[in-house]
């Protein structure tokens, strides 16, 4: 890292969202490599753009489950899908941004 996105800020919402328990694993499992990289996507990814205005985080998550749906990335959506539910949102609109992305 650069220093010039805020990884404390974005693994604290990224952990907020998808859960600390999955955040926690992901952290633990990475090599050096990998840790820089897990602390980009946090900052960047979860930081930045997960925080930006103009969508709710509810619509930035279902899009997210869309595009997981729509690349068949099952095991990382399901992930997404906890996260939808701790977000707030509801069985219809999570079945219904699958839906959309099988279409």
């Amino acid at each position: 890292m650069t220093g010039e996105f805020d990884s404390a800020h974005g693994r604290a919402t990224r952990a907020r969202i998808m859960g600390d328990e999955l955040v926690d694993a992901v952290y633990s499992a990475a090599d050096d490599m990998q840790q820089d990289v897990q602390d980009y996507v946090s900052a960047l990814c979860w930081g930045e753009i997960f925080n930006r205005d103009g969508l709710s985080q509810q619509v930035r998550i279902l899009i997210n489950i869309a595009a997981l749906a729509s690349i068949g990335e099952r095991d990382t959506m399901k992930h997404h899908v906890r996260a939808a539910v701790r977000l707030g949102c509801s069985r219809v609109e999570i079945r219904e941004a699958i839906i959309q992305a099988a279409a």
